[in-house]
């Protein structure tokens, strides 16, 4: 059996002009994340990321402490295009509650994933359009999926290093969960966390989901995000 090790990018920029980069915590959140995987004594016989720039800073604070073989990328580990679908919703559904809510408060968390929720369940029934559609976001994952089974192997370990949702569309595929459940999966994903399953050929066996011990470890609450 193959280990994978599916890490979601650390913190990016919340509410910045260009999201696509670390923040300075999540800066921080992937060194330590590459400091608690060398002290686990890790090693990777591969690694992968989407192409997007947070993932790939991911990796390097990861880097730093641990050494890693060449990396590759898939774009089926990329994020959906929740920019264009928030900008879809919001022109498709200008009264809605919580889209009042957030012009109001634009770095509001709380109200931004209780929005976001309605954006993807509006999303998966076709009721809002982007640059990607709903089955062509779930083709592209079970695509990447299917790139790591040819990986198989005995006893070798991947590094994945992806973003939530297409990471949750992932884990929801092999629990076979619905699109809601799916996105209630989404909501919980913590940066840099880690969710790892054992896989073969033919089947991914889910061990963990979205821990972050090299964060909780060290009792900064502070550090643990979700945005």
């Amino acid at each position: 059996m193959s280990e994978l090790y599916l890490i979601r990018h650390a913190q990016a920029s919340f509410g910045a002009q260009n999201y696509d980069q670390l923040s300075d915590l999540g800066i921080k959140q992937s060194r330590l994340l590459g400091e608690y995987l060398s002290a686990q004594g890790l090693l990777f016989d591969h690694v992968i990321t989407g192409s997007l720039n947070r993932q790939a800073q991911t990796v390097m604070g990861i880097r730093k402490t641990l050494s890693l073989p060449s990396i590759h990328t898939h774009l089926g580990f990329d994020e959906y295009p929740f920019q264009a679908l928030s900008q879809s919703y919001t022109h498709t559904f200008p009264d809605d509650d919580l889209v009042q809510q957030l012009i109001a408060a634009p770095t509001d968390k709380k109200i931004f994933f209780r929005l976001l929720k309605k954006i993807l369940l509006a999303w998966s029934n076709d009721e809002i359009s982007a640059s990607e559609t709903w089955q062509s976001f779930q083709r592209r994952v079970y695509d990447a999926k299917t790139s790591l089974q040819e990986l198989a192997g005995t006893d070798n370990r991947v590094l994945v290093v992806s973003s939530g949702g297409a990471i949750c569309q992932f884990i929801g595929s092999i629990l076979e969960l619905s699109p809601e459940r799916t996105f209630d999966l989404n909501l919980q994903m913590r940066n840099a966390s880690i969710s790892r399953m054992f896989f073969n050929q033919s089947s991914f066996f889910l061990s963990s989901f979205n821990g972050v011990p090299h964060l909780e470890n060290l009792i900064d609450p502070s550090l643990i995000t979700y945005a």
